[in-house]
């Protein structure tokens, strides 16, 4: 199984650990909030974060990490404006801005923009979730104190954050718990057997598969299930040559 950085592993497993038996909305909301402390604390120069939907038009601020950030969820709700909706207006999976006092961030949002300088903030990085066609539209910002502390890093760290948070919007509220079908639980296992890990890494590696897929986690959980019972089945007749022509090749 390929390594990752020991931190966004570690975030990514606690978060996983936290939440992937979890189906009800209470469960749900703190795996949210914890998705997004652990984005703050792997992605270099953030110091803070929110989750926003955005419901006909409107955002909404789901969570924040501090009241910084609350109070720049109540300004773009008011005031129509804010990097959740640029995202979402422009078709923009990932928004970077170095610096809330220049343009184009000060022409955009005038009044959530001078808030959050006044508030300590200087530049923020906004990612898109890849949520279901039907789920309202949901986005991760992470701010800066700095200007220019979001690199092409970054980027990709808060990518994973924000796949992450959309199977939780997504598919992880489907996710069945063991209860019924223990689905998960045989992925889980299946994993272990495979890359002779512990369940702590399993369930790191099958959240990885889902936000580098953009699959739910039980449709990940369901793939790999299906692969190993099809490797288990018994191989057909060795006579009979595969419809493509191809033979694999034996030991």
């Amino acid at each position: 199984m390929p390594e990752t950085t020991s931190d966004l592993d570690t975030a990514l497993r606690d978060a996983a650990l936290a939440t992937i038996w979890q189906d009800s909305p209470d469960d749900v909301a703190r795996a949210l909030a914890h998705v997004l402390r652990s984005a703050v604390e792997a992605v270099p120069g953030a110091v803070a974060g929110g989750l926003t939907r955005i419901d006909d038009g409107v955002p909404h601020g789901v969570h924040a990490t501090d009241t910084a950030v609350e109070e720049l969820h109540r300004l773009q709700a008011e005031h129509r404006e804010g990097p959740a909706l640029t995202a979402v207006v422009e078709h923009r999976d990932t928004l970077v801005i170095d610096d809330l006092r220049d343009p184009p961030a000060a022409r955009w949002w005038p009044t959530v923009a001078g808030r959050a300088v006044s508030l300590g903030l200087r530049s923020l990085v906004c990612r898109r979730l890849p949520v279901d066609a039907a789920q309202p539209v949901a986005s991760l910002t992470l701010y800066g104190r700095h200007a220019g502390v979001f690199d092409d890093e970054a980027r990709r760290t808060v990518a994973v954050f924000a796949a992450h948070a959309a199977v939780l919007l997504d598919g992880g509220r489907a996710a069945p718990p063991p209860s019924s079908g223990d689905l998960l639980a045989q992925a889980r296992g299946i994993v272990m057997e495979r890359f002779g890990v512990d369940h702590h890494r399993a369930l790191s590696q099958l959240m990885h598969t889902s936000a580098a897929t953009g699959l739910s986690v039980t449709a990940v959980a369901h793939w790999l299930v299906d692969e190993a019972g099809r490797r288990a089945a018994p191989s057909p007749d060795r006579r009979v040559p595969p419809d493509d022509g191809r033979v694999a090749a034996q030991p």
